[in-house]
């Protein structure tokens, strides 16, 4: 990784060598071969910077992602117990009693 970003860092400083010495306005004869030149030199250093950066080894990957649901508290299960009961399901509800009973450890 060191070797790219120091052939990164000479590429730039010879890009900004060559800019600044060819294309002075005492040489320069146009606007246009001005711009044409500079656009040139920009895609060339260009290419060749993403060239080196493409071509570096990979340390470092992102970590997978794990998604984990979140476990309901103890509040969630009394809170479904009520629900059911008031809808009048018994049955249901007492599953979430039971569910709220082993949470809080009893």
């Amino acid at each position: 990784m060191t070797s790219t970003i120091v052939r990164a860092g000479a590429i730039a400083a010879l890009a900004l060598a060559v800019t600044a010495s060819s294309f002075s306005d005492a040489e320069a004869q146009s606007r246009r071969g001005r711009v044409v030149g500079g656009v040139a030199a920009g895609l060339i250093i260009g290419g060749l910077i993403a060239g080196s950066a493409y071509a570096a080894p990979r340390y470092y990957s992102a970590p997978e992602r794990v998604y984990v649901a979140p476990r309901a508290s103890c509040g969630e299960y009394k809170r479904r117990a009520i629900w059911n009961e008031e809808q009048g399901r018994g049955g249901r509800a007492q599953y979430w009693w039971d569910q709220y009973e082993a949470c809080r450890g009893g």
